[in-house]
């Protein structure tokens, strides 16, 4: 599919969620989620500026990459209030458009629900039109990568604003594919789009349960989903619902993003396991159970490996863009489900132009975020002729109280041709000033191939940015002064506060 359109992708907002640096305070210093924050606004406004001058009057459609609401951090009347908020701010009535009025939403794993509630209307449709009897045989974990049928996310469609306002939302999950066939027959681009969640194991763990139970291969894009999207959507997109166990969910995730704190309480939840089971049992939590182990002792270390191994995740490692794991990950993922999803909706011209009905995967760019950690790169992949070019769009969030130069947030841009470039707009600022803005390319060749890399580059205005880099910068020194405040005490021997006593 030529998709003759521009694209402007933004990702991991986490609207509604206290600790986003897209989140407003009001006059009280308090949680807003009714009003537009300067960081917000001052990033519309930057790209309202920008955009016309890569794109012209070719107005480029946005796309919605997942996270952008955080259903675990949030109940669903805030989530509502703040996306008619962005809404309100990136479709304002009273300035000229930037962006078509269908957008691309592609869901991530604290926005899953928004594809969980479309599961069954999806089945339903499928079942319907093909009367089949066993619903393992209908293909509705996920959409088509390629094909122009699409779903509509009629919840994201009935918000107020987008009512009003004629907006409607493209859904897919979990990627969506664009393809670009060239004037030979054989240099086809194509764009992947996919949020993330999967390129980490933890979140891809019933797969790994699976398998270290039964001998079975590694799933296709649908089994994928179908083995962990309830995993994801329990653990990652339904919390929130509850104010207590929100409240609970959000101190929980905060204490595991630092060790320190996740060692204090890891033991202090031991402790009260231990001495609950042992009260049920007679027995005293200090007896051994076997070379001087005790039940306590033992309950630390199984929490410890496993709760806080995985709240600290991808996003929490901040030594570099990717982990090794992560590497791994991004590796396998690209080289397994994602590339037999290619081959298996590749356009049917394309297969014809492969002759032999084996397609040849040329130029390949692979697109997303989840990790919080903004960067470029080109990498070799089995399956795939020249390596892929990666682009993650990083995050808007500060969840702990020290920054890393890893840390930060990025615009990625692809226009009709399905040239890619990443606007790095923002990074952790060290000693107190952040990283000018820049424009950046996965090129493996050179940079005049890329004639969307070099337009950026020439239009890029410094001056246009300072005003937001500000906003940034105060953002994430509020965000991570709250983290050091709520988990951190200096008169303590330590100086880690006390959680669950």
């Amino acid at each position: 599919m030529d998709p003759h359109c521009n694209y402007v992708c933004l990702s991991d907002l986490h609207l509604g969620a206290r600790y986003s640096i897209l989140s407003s305070r009001n006059e009280h210093d308090l949680f807003d989620v009714d009003k537009p924050s300067d960081c917000l606004l001052e990033l519309i406004k930057g790209l309202r500026q920008y955009i016309p001058k890569v794109y012209g009057d070719d107005l480029p459609k946005l796309v919605l990459l997942g996270d952008l609401v955080d259903f675990d951090f949030a109940s669903m009347t805030d989530i509502v209030r703040s996306l008619d908020v962005l809404l309100r701010a990136l479709f304002d009535d009273d300035e000229p458009d930037v962006f078509q009025k269908e957008v691309v939403f592609v869901p991530g794993n604290h926005d899953h629900h928004f594809w969980q509630s479309e599961k069954d209307n999806l089945f339903l449709e499928r079942f319907q039109q093909d009367q089949y009897q066993s619903d393992e045989r209908i293909p509705y974990q996920t959409t088509d990568l390629f094909r122009s049928t699409s779903l509509t996310s009629k919840l994201l469609d009935q918000l107020p604003y987008a009512k009003a306002t004629g907006l409607s939302f493209e859904m897919r999950y979990p990627n969506w594919g664009l393809w670009h066939a060239g004037d030979d027959g054989h240099s086809d681009k194509q764009v992947v789009f996919h949020h993330g969640h999967y390129v980490e194991p933890l979140y891809r763990m019933m797969t790994t349960i699976n398998q270290l139970m039964s001998d079975i291969g590694d799933p296709d894009i649908e089994e994928l989903e179908r083995q962990n999207g309830s995993w994801i959507n329990f653990f990652w997109s339904s919390l929130g619902a509850s104010p207590a166990q929100r409240d609970n969910t959000v101190l929980l995730f905060d204490i595991m993003q630092n060790p320190a704190a996740t060692y204090r309480y890891s033991q202090r939840l031991a402790s009260l396991v231990s001495e609950y089971l042992s009260s049920k049992s007679g027995t005293s939590p200090s007896n051994t159970i076997i070379n001087n182990l005790t039940l306590e002792k033992l309950l630390a270390g199984i929490i410890s490996s496993t709760l806080g191994r995985g709240f600290q995740a991808e996003r929490a490692n901040n030594n570099a863009a990717l982990s090794e794991e992560g590497w791994e990950g991004l590796q396998w993922y690209l080289s397994k489900p994602l590339h037999q999803q290619i081959l298996d909706d590749a356009p049917d011209s394309a297969m014809a132009a492969a002759h032999d009905s084996r397609l040849v995967l040329t130029d390949t760019t692979f697109i997303f975020g989840h990790t919080h950690k903004p960067f470029q790169d080109s990498l070799g992949v089995d399956g795939f002729q020249l390596p892929v070019k990666v682009f993650n769009s990083g995050g808007w969030v500060v969840d702990q109280p020290d920054f890393s130069s890893v840390q930060g947030g990025a615009v990625i841009f692809v226009d009709a041709q399905l040239n890619t470039a990443s606007l790095r707009l923002f990074q952790a600022p060290v000693n107190g000033a952040m990283p000018p803005v820049t424009v950046e390319g996965a090129e493996f060749g050179s940079v005049a191939d890329n004639d969307l890399l070099r337009r950026m580059q020439a239009q890029l205005d410094q001056t246009q940015w300072c005003a937001f880099q500000d906003s940034a910068r105060n953002a994430m020194e509020q965000r991570a002064m709250e983290v050091r405040d709520q988990f951190f005490d200096r008169n303590s021997s330590d100086g880690v506060k006390q959680h669950g006593q």
